[in-house]
């Protein structure tokens, strides 16, 4: 594992490996690590952190699998992928997400999770091409 310090879109990919590697967060986490995962409250503690983050990677079949864009920007790392996951009757299904990781000196001290919760539904009697109407104008009594 590479050091916290050398933090780049592969390390970030390698960390969010499935299955989790709880060493190789515990290696690049600061001690004042905050994770928020979704729409989750964010996790103020390190080692609560951790544990969030093994609790959300232990929910995912994949990260990345069927698409991974990463980026580095001086102290952060921005990734766009998909996350795999086990849906009712066994399906596997995937949500768009994006991933921000922040590092201050040598540590990393903040990652968040964007989920994509609500996909574009099916275009089943939705007419995207037809422009709404104006609105309707109020008529004003001037008595």
């Amino acid at each position: 594992m590479m050091k916290p310090y050398a933090l780049t879109p592969l390390l970030l990919r390698q960390l969010l490996s499935v299955p989790m590697v709880r060493q190789d967060w515990e290696q690049a986490a600061g001690p004042d690590l905050r994770v928020r995962i979704a729409n989750d409250p964010p996790i103020l503690e390190r080692d609560a952190a951790i544990d969030g983050i093994a609790a959300f990677l232990a929910r995912v079949e994949a990260v990345g699998s069927g698409f991974w864009a990463a980026w580095r920007l001086e102290e952060a790392v921005f990734a766009e992928c998909d996350l795999g996951f086990r849906a009712g009757a066994g399906l596997t299904q995937t949500i768009p997400c994006t991933v921000v990781a922040r590092l201050a000196d040598a540590e990393l001290i903040d990652l968040r999770v964007h989920c994509d919760p609500t996909p574009l539904p099916a275009p089943c009697g939705i007419d995207y091409k037809t422009p709404l109407p104006p609105p309707a104008e109020e008529s004003r009594d001037e008595g």
